[in-house]
């Protein structure tokens, strides 16, 4: 009898663990469900939102928005509906893929490294590197629209944090364009792009682009892998900036101010932790000029 009991025991045991179970995988599939209309709605209302806010907008007249973000989404990519950016500018297989393709969708949202959804608001302008991507702060992003009459250009707002950030190698094009600026020529021009070519592979160079109100403000994060003694750093002035010692502010690590054409940072003793320089350009710049902007990184 006692066997018997105990064996009972063990069934109902047995039992409601299994009940207990499927209630526990029930619930779990009725939340997941729950969970995934609300996303597909949220998608569904920010994109409706965003094409709705990128329309009507005068020429010139300029509106800051602060929308939701759609289910939990921790960055928001913007792309030029006009200039893709470069593909190898993203580590998502995914958006490189569609920065390489014909696709028309422009705008994509990620999670955890994926991507949630994507679809296409026309007639957005991005400046150079013609795409921003913003990370929400309490599940929201701020930015701002100005109409252009054929379009609408979108920047994030002065405070938001964004994550464009685009990887610089180095390339003897670039180093003779900075050079020039310097009119440095002869042994020295030799010396510097030889050393310059020779630390390539011992430094990580990042350059993080922003706005705000128009204007560029640029962060440049230099990472050696090893120490590197001396030290220094030349980033070329735009040719349409016309005059290097009035058109920068909050200029942290290069010296300034200075009428060169390059804002210089050296450091004899080297450095061998990260490094970061910055730099606010008063005026407005063109694509074009922005896409002039490079350094040259040298020993």
């Amino acid at each position: 009898m006692q066997k018997r009991a105990l064996g009972d025991q063990v069934m109902i045991y047995i039992l409601v663990v299994v009940i207990l179970g499927a209630i526990a995988v029930i619930g779990w599939k009725m939340v997941s469900a729950t969970s995934s209309r609300f996303c597909k709605t949220e998608l569904t209302d920010f994109q409706l939102l965003l094409g709705e806010q990128s329309k009507g907008l005068r020429n010139g007249e300029t509106v800051e928005k602060n929308m939701d973000v759609p289910c939990g989404a921790d960055k928001v990519y913007l792309f030029d509906a006009g200039n893709k950016p470069a593909p190898e500018l993203f580590d998502s297989p995914l958006l490189k893929d569609a920065v390489a393709s014909s696709a028309a969708k422009n705008v994509y949202i990620v999670k955890g490294g994926d991507v949630v959804s994507s679809f296409e608001v026309p007639f957005l302008e991005i400046p150079y590197p013609y795409f921003t991507c913003m990370i929400p702060g309490s599940g929201k992003i701020q930015f701002l629209l100005q109409g252009l009459g054929r379009g609408v250009a979108v920047e994030p707002s002065c405070f938001e944090k964004n994550c464009v950030v685009v990887p610089e190698t180095y390339d003897s094009a670039q180093a003779d364009a900075v050079l020039y600026q310097t009119g440095i020529t002869g042994t020295d021009y030799v010396a510097i792009k030889d050393s310059a070519e020779g630390i390539s592979d011992q430094i990580t160079i990042e350059r993080m682009y922003g706005q705000c109100g128009g204007k560029l403000h640029m962060e440049i994060l230099i990472v050696p892998e090893t120490s590197i003694s001396p030290f220094n750093f030349m980033e070329a002035v735009p040719s349409c900036i016309e005059e290097t010692e009035t058109q920068y502010e909050n200029v942290e690590g290069f010296a300034y101010p200075t009428t060169e054409r390059v804002l210089r940072y050296q450091n004899p003793s080297g450095i061998s932790s990260p490094l970061t320089l910055s730099y606010d350009v008063k005026t407005t710049l063109t694509d074009a000029c922005i896409e002039e902007i490079g350094g040259i990184a040298y020993s």
